[in-house]
């Protein structure tokens, strides 16, 4: 879990529900925590029953939901053989 600048959203990570990296983010209450089910979270459903925002992508720093860092990688590779003479 990661909080942003201003505290006021939690960045959940849950690798095990999702196949691809996504990032849902969680508002937090006033007493610091982020606000979740009562009966926590176990499965996709409950995510998506708690109607959190997602991000597509694996969020590494956050200044707020508008504004953040992520990794992307990307290959090139030359396709075809010119031979140099």
């Amino acid at each position: 879990m990661l909080w942003d600048t201003s505290g006021k959203f939690a960045y959940l990570k849950y690798k095990e529900i999702e196949e691809k990296q996504s990032v849902y983010l969680v508002p937090v209450q006033t007493n610091g925590l982020p606000k979740l089910p009562p009966h926590g979270i176990t499965s996709k459903d409950d995510l998506m029953n708690a109607h959190f925002t997602v991000i597509p992508h694996s969020v590494e720093s956050a200044v707020s939901p508008s504004l953040y860092t992520y990794t992307v990688q990307n290959t090139r590779r030359n396709l075809f053989r010119v031979p140099l003479q």
